[in-house]
């Protein structure tokens, strides 16, 4: 009867810790998908975008009405 008690105490012990251990890999596999999750996006502040076109502008030369009024009386 002793014996019987052992044994299933012992398959009860067995089943916890497996429990405990997947439990545990679990909460590591979390923990690790957190950090590279974190670690990725710090990556991707990082580098500069060159999708962005820059686009150059190209400034208007302005009419300068003292220049033109001082063609018209050269002529």
């Amino acid at each position: 009867m002793f014996c019987e008690v052992n044994k299933i105490y012992k398959e009860r012990y067995i089943i916890k810790m497996l429990i405990n251990w997947v439990c545990l890999i679990c909460i590591v596999a979390m923990v690790f998908q957190i950090m590279f999750f974190f670690y990725m996006s710090a990556l991707s502040d990082l580098k500069p975008k060159r999708h962005i076109k820059r686009v150059k502008r190209v400034r208007k030369q302005e009419y300068n009405y003292q220049k033109s009024y001082a063609d018209k009386i050269a002529k």
